[in-house]
């Protein structure tokens, strides 16, 4: 990868109708479920073939993808809350994997929300799977959920 590559945008927001979610490639509408003052803090690194986005609420939030993205997307969130990310609970330290073409629906119902995402072309993951496993990887991967990659113990 060329090093001229990259780039970093940082980004507080202090309203839900000043959400916007294109600076992570995403199309998404956000709902606040809290009373209160609203504050977002959103940080996104494109490096070119993915992007790593690190986004916290201080207040409930719902959030549904307005279009289906063809990205891979893999969460991790800073703790465990009551709700949901893309069909799947929001646990701690644990990884889930968004597949593409996945309807995006999440909830936080508690505040002080934060999850780190990385995103991913799914052609990028394709290349990488064939050379680690000499098996083509699908090329349409449809879920209707988030994929709970859980910790071993």
């Amino acid at each position: 990868m060329d090093s001229g590559t990259f780039s970093y945008s940082q980004r507080a927001i202090s309203s839900v109708a000043e959400w916007d979610s294109t600076a992570f490639g995403s199309q998404i509408d956000l709902l606040q479920l809290s009373p209160g003052k609203f504050e977002c803090q959103q940080q996104v690194l494109d490096l070119g073939v993915l992007q790593i986005l690190r986004l916290s609420f201080n207040q409930a939030i719902t959030a549904r993808g307005t279009q289906h993205t063809s990205r891979f997307a893999a969460a991790l969130f800073d703790r465990t809350q009551a709700g949901h990310f893309g069909g799947a609970p929001i646990v701690q330290h644990e990884l889930l994997i968004l597949p593409p073409h996945l309807n995006f629906d999440a909830c936080a119902k508690d505040r002080d929300f934060g999850c780190t995402v990385i995103f991913i072309n799914p052609h990028s993951v394709q290349a990488y799977y064939l050379a680690l496993t000499g098996v083509p990887l699908g090329t349409t991967i449809h879920h209707g959920h988030a994929i709970r990659a859980g910790r071993r113990t």
